[in-house]
């Protein structure tokens, strides 16, 4: 069933033809209708009654003349002449032709007989005729009966002017008529036109199209592409009976639906997009169907979502291989500079001394390489969340300078710090990740300044009730960058040169995580440089205003320290070490009994709560990942344990895996706190002063 030719007969245009002819007809006889039975009538009605109100004022002239003490028949001969002679204006003919009196002469005084006349011309056929009586002014008696007698001329203007009238609007109407028919005309040619270029448009177009009338299971209209698309098939089963069971029951909506069918004869499934839009076709409801094969968009679909899936479980992957290898890398080094930390304590030669200064810094190095591994793979999979909390930007960008002092001067670079802003002005934020930012930023200044000197300004651009606009320079006077070079800056283990690499040293991890930390921020680190002259580095922020914490931010270690002298006022606590490694325990062990703990160790999480339920402890520091029963499984029993002395004991977990995920998966279990491997230098003294 194909679609239909448009039909180019003049048969629509007779048809309009005759309707306007037939209305002229109806016009012509609804004006004759309107003539004869309605205005004519009403104008002679209306012309006897201005004739009635003509002769009605007139009559008082000649009452005026009747009521005198003596009436002559001089004087009423005057007073009819009077009337007689009034005229039209405009035409100049008279409007009463002629007058009859009869006297009353009971109320009149004159003698009998003297006013017994008539006068005027009284053949007068088609005159207006009107009687009115006269009653004396005074004694309103009547005295007589005046008939006058009206010319019909200004009816026949009146007439003659309507006549005119109507046949102009006639001739109006017939006009309007004729237009409108020539219109219609014009406008049933158009539509012709565009229903010729509709039903083209219909059967070339590529994409399957099809007429349906409400209740019919067979399409009234298909294109060339339908006929193709269903092999002309439409039987009551098969695709074409899935496609008509996917309609919606009601013709009013349109919706768009996928559908996936099976074609005749191989029946191969296809997906289609199903469209249903209700209308009109030959005044009976129907609705128009267009079906878009998207078997090809829909197996990239699928294969998308599946490789999807695949990248995210590869991601999934990927973090677990590195939290474990953070993990495994942590480990040992935490073995290494634990160690390195404690021998310097010992006594030593110079060279040993030395080695075991280059020991530590090769173990800083490598976990700050690991650290900044670990960001930048967090940052990439948008798994970093910023922090908001009150915090003094003068102490945050000091405790920067501070840890920078001794490497500079070393290297006999000056290091200032610049803030144009009040000393308490405290914005809330992620103290630590804008510190990271500037400590990479003045770190690089430093690093590659032979001589002069490196700059942070801090300053205030704009500012609003609620925040602040801050920019952060750092300015230095070292090698500087070549513009070629420029577009390398921010890409990941990117160096400007190897020489530079061999020279300076440095992963090419710094810059690009900083940018990503500052775009997280809503900022852009730019910079300006010229080649042997030095750099500036640059970013802008805003930055809520915050309320000054209660005590200064804890600054990081950053550079190698050794352990702390035990303090005088830090108590002595009972704890159990548990990790299943024994030099971790060692190390661990080392760094308590420095700071005066009594200290005992367990190698499994079974040992750990055998060792809890034979003697009480204070504090517990508890490796997370071990054989058979983790740090969360043993913290989960400790937690359930009856005893509230064991349930209730702190919990502090010690792991290299220091992801958000992992902590809070811990926190979740029930662990107090956790410190990450290497232990920074000062945590210990804080969870033993806080726990105790």
């Amino acid at each position: 069933m194909s679609a239909d030719h448009p039909s180019t007969s003049g048969g629509p245009l007779a048809g309009i033809t005759i309707t306007f002819f037939v209305l002229g007809v109806l016009l012509l006889q609804l004006m004759l209708f309107s003539w004869l039975l309605l205005l004519e009538p009403r104008l002679s009605a209306d012309a006897q009654s201005r004739a009635a109100a003509l002769s009605q004022a007139q009559s008082h002239y000649l009452t005026k003349v009747l009521s005198q003490e003596s009436v002559s028949q001089e004087a009423v001969i005057a007073a009819m002449d009077e009337i007689l002679v009034l005229t039209d204006q405009q035409s100049g003919l008279p409007f009463l032709r002629s007058l009859a009196l009869e006297v009353d002469y009971d109320s009149l005084n004159a003698p009998l007989g003297s006013l017994d006349l008539r006068f005027g011309d009284l053949q007068c056929d088609d005159c207006l005729r009107t009687k009115v009586f006269l009653q004396h002014e005074k004694s309103l008696a009547q005295i007589g009966i005046a008939t006058f007698y009206a010319s019909p001329h200004f009816l026949q203007d009146l007439l003659r002017g309507l006549r005119w009238q109507l046949f102009g609007s006639s001739l109006i109407a017939s006009l309007l008529l004729l237009f409108a028919w020539l219109g219609v005309r014009h406008l049933l040619r158009r539509q012709q036109e565009s229903e010729a270029n509709l039903r083209n448009v219909f059967t070339a177009t590529p994409i399957p199209l099809l007429l349906l009338e409400q209740g019919a299971n067979t399409p009234r209209l298909t294109n060339s592409a339908a006929r193709d698309y269903f092999a002309n098939q439409w039987q009551p089963t098969g695709a074409w009976a899935e496609l008509l069971a996917a309609l919606p029951p009601n013709s009013a909506e349109r919706p768009i639906r996928e559908q996936q069918i099976a074609l005749h004869p191989d029946h191969n499934c296809r997906w289609v997009l199903l469209s249903s839009i209700p209308l009109h076709y030959l005044g009976r409801p129907a609705r128009l169907l267009a079906v878009v094969d998207i078997t090809p968009l829909k197996n990239t679909q699928l294969a998308l979502a599946e490789a999807k899936e695949s990248a995210e479980r590869a991601t999934h992957a990927k973090g677990q291989f590195l939290a474990t290898m953070s993990h495994e890398i942590r480990t040992p080094l935490n073995a290494i500079i634990g160690s390195v930390r404690l021998l310097v304590n010992e006594s030593l030669t110079p060279v040993q001394q030395q080695r075991l200064h280059d020991i530590e810094q090769a173990g800083e190095l490598l976990l700050s390489l690991v650290n900044d591994i670990l960001d930048l793979t967090r940052v990439e999979a948008g798994r970093i969340e910023l922090e908001q909390r009150d915090f003094t930007l003068q102490t945050l960008t000091s405790g920067v300078c501070s840890m920078l002092t001794s490497v500079a001067t070393a290297k006999g670079v000056a290091l200032f710090h610049e803030q144009q802003l009040s000393a308490t002005a405290a914005y809330q934020g992620d103290p630590n990740r804008l510190r990271q930012v500037l400590l990479n930023l003045l770190g690089n200044a430093v690093k590659f300044t032979e001589q002069g000197e490196v700059r942070l300004t801090t300053r205030r651009l704009a500012h609003s009730e609620e925040r602040d606009l801050l920019e952060f320079r750092v300015c230095d006077s070292g090698i500087g960058i070549a513009p070629e070079a420029m577009g390398m800056l921010f890409q990941e283990f990117s160096q400007l040169d190897q020489s530079i690499a061999r020279r300076f040293g440095g992963s090419g991890l710094g810059l690009a995580i900083s940018q990503r930390l500052v775009g997280l921020m809503g900022g852009e680190i730019r910079v300006e440089s010229r080649l042997g002259e030095g750099s500036t580095f640059f970013f802008e922020i805003w930055l809520p205003h915050g309320q000054p914490p209660p005590e200064p931010i804890a600054q990081p270690a950053t550079s190698p320290t050794t352990p702390a002298s035990p303090s005088k006022t830090l108590p002595i606590l009972d704890i159990l070490v548990v990790d299943d490694v024994a030099l971790n325990r060692a190390v661990l062990r080392g760094y308590l009994e420095h700071l005066g703990q009594r200290v005992e160790e367990a190698d499994s999480g079974e040992a750990a709560l055998n060792r809890l339920t034979e003697r009480p402890y204070q504090l517990l520091l508890l490796d997370l990942r071990m054989p058979l029963m983790d740090g969360q499984a043993t913290t989960r029993h400790i937690r359930n344990h009856p005893d509230s002395q064991i349930s209730n004991i702190p919990i502090v977990v010690v792991t290299a895996d220091v992801t958000p995920e992992t902590r809070e998966r811990c926190i979740e279990a029930g662990v107090n706190d956790l410190l990450p491997k290497p232990i920074p230098p000062g945590q210990l003294e804080r969870i033993i002063a806080q726990y105790r």
